[in-house]
Formats: C-alpha cells, structure tokens, sequence
C-alpha cells in the first residue's frame, strides 16, 4: 500500500512541475516502469519491463541500459 502511495504522490509531483518522462525501478521485483506525457500532457506508463529489456528514452538519444545488468544476483 505504501508503494502505491509513493507512486501517486511522485506522479502527482511530476505533473505539477511538467516533467517530461520518469521512470521507476523495483529491483526486488525486477521491474522498470517508464512513465511519458501523452498527447493530451498526461503522463502515463507507456513500457514495463520485467527482468530485462533495453531502456530507450526519446530525451536520450543514443542511451540504451541493458536491464538485467541492473539486478542484482
């Protein structure tokens, strides 16, 4: 329940000061959320990724993060 407390009052923030992307990890469950302004200024989750996948941001040309370098084993 906290997390998701966490999550709105982050998503809240981020909307106030017009952040353009975040993301958010959770190396115990593995998982990378990325969250983008849509076309109507809203951010939203726009990619999940669970143990692995490569992290591409639009802001970042050229930035590609190899998720399961991430994780700890």
């Amino acid at each position: 329940m906290k997390d998701k407390k966490i999550k709105k009052l982050k998503r809240s923030l981020y909307n106030r000061y017009d952040v353009l992307e975040y993301w958010l990890f959770d190396p115990e469950l593995r998982l990378a959320e990325i969250y983008r302004r849509d076309t109507e200024n809203r951010l939203v989750k726009v990619v999940e990724y669970e143990d692995e996948g490569q992290l591409t941001s639009p802001l970042f040309p050229g930035l590609v993060i190899d998720l399961k370098l991430l994780w700890v084993e």
